[in-house]
């Protein structure tokens, strides 16, 4: 999906800058899915009578998650790749190869850089958005329960319970 939206992007960028556009929305996406699973698994281990080794699995998942989506982010923001590119450059072993690859890299690592520092409020802009969106599941959820469901249906805590579950199980089993 994302190399579709970096050729419908190359129609009005360059294609340093619609890769950039989309690595940064990636992240965005990630971090905002990653605090909206996190906060609601931190509800859910509080209100289920789980065992420590769960408590201590899933906070253990979600901080590498997490820790590995800020890393994505902080490589996006300083360069990292191509640093670690041009150290492993040093070695002699596919030098050529790798610098290769660094030139072909700086161009989009600038975009994200420049990006990054032109316009600050708009990844946190973007990464609202994209909780709110999570956030509204809940919301939709509990409309779509309501209308099929009528008085039957779970309330608005019930609800965002078992959204948060089957969203938080999907995660986990996705990102291990």
């Amino acid at each position: 999906g994302e190399f579709v939206k970096v050729l419908l992007l190359e129609s009005t960028l360059p294609r340093a800058q619609a890769t950039a556009a989309v690595l940064i929305d990636k992240a965005s996406f990630t971090m905002a899915q990653v605090v909206h699973l996190a906060i609601g698994t931190l509800y859910l281990t509080g209100c289920l009578p789980l065992p420590a080794a769960v408590h201590l699995g899933l906070g253990l998942t979600f901080g590498l998650i997490a820790l590995g989506a800020a890393g994505f982010i902080a490589a996006q923001r300083y360069g990292f790749l191509s640093r670690c590119i041009n150290w492993l450059s040093g070695f002699q072993r596919g030098q050529t190869r790798l610098e290769r690859w660094q030139q072909q890299l700086l161009p989009l690592e600038a975009s994200l850089a420049d990006y990054y520092i032109a316009h600050p409020w708009r990844f946190g802009l973007s990464l609202g958005l994209h909780f709110g969106a999570f956030a509204f599941s809940h919301v939709q959820t509990f409309l779509a329960l309501r209308l099929l469901l009528g008085a039957r249906a779970p309330g608005w805590m019930a609800t965002i319970t078992a959204t948060i579950t089957v969203a938080a199980v999907d995660q986990v089993f996705f990102f291990v």
